[in-house]
């Protein structure tokens, strides 16, 4: 009987401890995506402030895969803007 006992128990603690290291790995997944949004807004933040540094006939790359493609300023500071809008509506 006391065997039975402890063989339930062991399996009860079994299956908490997968609970918990299910939880534990939810929290960590959670904790990245908040982490990686907060990111994407500071630097979305900072961006407006570098493009007022620019003079007009400054070039402007954007990272397309692996290739950095010329841009026009208006065209960066309007993406930039939609992007910190979108983010903004999505918080």
């Amino acid at each position: 009987m006391a065997a039975r006992n402890l063989s339930r128990n062991s399996r009860r603690i079994k299956l908490c401890s997968r609970s918990v290291y299910s939880l534990i790995c939810v929290v960590i997944v959670i904790s990245l995506v908040f982490l990686t949004i907060l990111f994407l807004v500071s630097y979305i933040h900072c961006a407006p402030q570098e493009f007022a540094k620019l003079d007009e006939d400054e070039d402007i790359y954007k990272l397309v895969g692996p290739v950095l493609l010329k841009q026009e300023k208006s065209e960066a500071v309007e993406a930039v803007e939609r992007r910190l809008e979108f983010i903004e509506k999505e918080m």
